[in-house]
């Protein structure tokens, strides 16, 4: 979840980390409550339409890590831009792969960029993707007036994820059954909606994700200022669109192959406490959780080492340890 300036700030908590200037936003009249909660989220697509990658640049080496620009067609429509972060020296055998989904605001797909070189260190193949919200004629959040646009934006982006693992099954170093993810905060959300639609991945690491967005919405001290100048109407239509996307939901149906590692922020302003512990008491599946001395961004070398080590255990990747040895070494 992140905050956002003015308008925007609805959006923004659900998901993400950094706050951005509501020059983006586009208003709309407040509009009535629907009679009832939106209807179930469709993460749906039809997976024999051609993934139509393309080189988007020509790939980069540096040192022992190769980096492939790529992009790929958006079920939803568009392009996906995306990195592949690899080792140079390929492997004989088909390696583990991991998808990395950054937060919203002011983020890209560089924002996990050096857990992905991690996980190239310790052998696996690691896609990095731009958000909806960050591409050429974006998807931006809109205000809270609007209901209807957030859900689309949700649904896109859990597609195009699904998307991304298609394009790692469909390469030659890639084993199909040693998948994993790692999403941070509006990607973490992601991830929990994953955890239940996506059979594929086996180890999720959601970082700096709450329970609820909708409850922060209605009952966060630090909403109340939000509360008390949004119509209530608006408020009411925004809150009864997103309760079918709120992360704890999904996590409690996560599916039983699906184990998950939760990180927190002790000093995390975004997602409060018991928000936290809301999302790994729901959750049902395999879990583990640790909290750092951080902020929102959970950055710190004992978290990067946490998410690696736990990644290496579940999709059984032979450098783990080597890997961090040598990033914390500068090597």
């Amino acid at each position: 979840m992140d905050m956002r300036c003015s308008t925007l700030l609805f959006a923004v908590i659900a998901c993400g980390c950094a706050t951005q200037t509501a020059q983006n936003a586009r208003p709309s009249e407040p509009r009535a409550p629907p009679d009832r909660a939106r209807k179930a989220p469709d993460f749906e697509y039809d997976a024999q339409v051609a993934l139509d990658v393309r080189e988007d640049g020509p790939s980069r080496i540096e040192g022992e890590i190769a980096f492939e620009l790529l992009s790929f067609a958006s079920p939803r429509g568009g392009r996906v831009p995306v990195i592949i972060v690899r080792a140079v020296r390929r492997s004989p055998t088909r390696g583990a792969a991991v998808v990395l989904q950054h937060g919203m605001g002011n983020l890209d797909k560089t924002e996990l960029l050096p857990d992905a070189v991690l996980l190239a260190r310790a052998g696996a193949v690691a896609i990095l993707i731009d958000g909806p919200m960050a591409r050429p004629a974006a998807l931006v959040p809109r205000d809270y007036a609007n209901h209807e646009h957030d859900p689309e934006l949700w649904e896109h982006a859990v597609v195009d994820l699904r998307r991304a693992i298609d394009v790692l099954t469909a390469r030659s170093d890639v084993d199909a059954s040693r998948i994993g993810f790692v999403g941070h905060s509006f990607g973490g959300t992601m991830g929990a909606i994953l955890s239940q639609a996506e059979p594929r991945v086996r180890a999720f690491v959601l970082i700096g994700v709450g329970a609820s967005l909708t409850r922060e919405i209605l009952t966060s001290p630090r909403m109340a200022g939000v509360r008390a100048r949004v119509p209530k109407p608006a408020l009411d239509a925004y809150v009864a669109a997103m309760q079918t996307l709120d992360a704890e939901q999904h996590v409690a149906q996560a599916l039983p192959t699906a184990h998950m590692l939760f990180q927190f922020g002790l000093f995390d302003e975004v997602v409060e406490r018991d928000e936290a512990e809301r999302i790994v008491v729901a959750c049902r599946s395999p879990k583990e959780s640790h909290s750092y001395p951080t902020g929102h961004f959970i950055t710190s070398p004992a978290a990067m080492r946490d998410r690696l080590v736990f990644l290496a255990r579940e999709l059984e990747l032979p450098r783990g340890d080597d890997a961090v040895a040598r990033d914390l070494a500068g090597r």
